[in-house]
């Protein structure tokens, strides 16, 4: 699952920017299935892209044809995709959500915003996965954090060495 702004980046900037250049450098190095998750009906995605249906509304979707919510981050949006495709047990890796040193649990961070105002935006990453986390286990959905060092404490965490017995 990718974020939006990701593409936007592919699509818009100039292929003479540096950023552009990196950007497209980690897409073509990339070797996951790639999945937009996205209400805009463009008519030209890059073809090795899945387009999911987005839906606005705050609901746990449990069939991908129905659209899923897709939360505050491109990592909820993952989680639910898998939740949507049926899967029941789930793990998480990398989820640190921590925000130090003027970087971002997921990227380098945003450039240009104090750190304080990163923090602030990982807080409202976390309080969406905290949201849902007891409507997913309500759904008998198993969803289990393999990050020891992570600050996203409403899944349980487990080792890798636990998940794969």
């Amino acid at each position: 699952m990718m974020d939006a702004k990701l593409y936007t980046y592919l699509s818009v900037l100039s292929p003479k920017d540096e950023k552009h250049k990196l950007i497209q450098k980690k897409w073509s190095e990339y070797s996951g299935h790639k999945v937009l998750l996205s209400s805009a009906k463009r008519k030209k995605w890059k073809p090795e892209i899945e387009i999911v249906a987005g839906r606005k509304d705050k609901v746990l979707s449990l069939d991908v044809a129905q659209g899923i919510y897709g939360g505050s981050n491109s990592g909820f949006g993952a989680l639910m995709l898998a939740i949507s495709l049926g899967f029941t047990e789930i793990y998480l890796l990398g989820y640190d959500f921590e925000c130090t040193n003027n970087e971002t649990h997921w990227h380098e961070g945003y450039t240009g915003q104090s750190l304080e105002t990163q923090k602030l935006k990982v807080e409202k990453f976390k309080a969406v996965f905290v949201q849902f986390s007891s409507i997913i286990k309500e759904e008998g959905i198993s969803v289990y954090n393999l990050n020891p060092n992570s600050t996203l404490h409403c899944f349980p965490k487990i080792s890798l060495e636990e998940a794969l017995k």
